[in-house]
């Protein structure tokens, strides 16, 4: 692994919890206008689809749908420069690829929307 690719890991978030009072600001996407974000996990950069974001007292966390071998996991990540970065953001005209992993490939609740 070369030096530019070295980095710091991403730190995961719980969901949001009810004991922690009112449920922040949360923006959900529509598959297919999704963004994407190359998160830092398991010593990888992965490209990861971003399902919704949360504005939470303590910093911003995305619930993104990441890439192990065949398998995709849902995680929620708070936001990190260092461990994360932009791929594609449809509001700004850079499309995200589709894949057959995407969610409504895969038949997942909400696709569609």
């Amino acid at each position: 692994m070369s030096r530019s690719d070295a980095g710091r890991e991403a730190c995961e978030a719980p969901p949001w919890r009810a004991e922690w009072g009112p449920q922040p600001p949360r923006r959900t996407y529509a598959t297919g206008r999704e963004p994407m974000l190359r998160i830092r996990t398991a010593g990888r950069w992965r490209p990861c689809v971003v399902v919704a974001r949360e504005d939470r007292p303590d910093g911003t966390v995305y619930a993104v749908e990441v890439p192990f071998g065949p398998n995709v996991y849902y995680r929620y990540y708070r936001w990190d420069p260092d461990a994360m970065k932009v791929l594609a953001y449809p509001g700004a005209g850079v499309q995200p690829k589709r894949t057959a992993r995407s969610r409504a490939a895969r038949g997942r609740p909400g696709a569609g929307r």
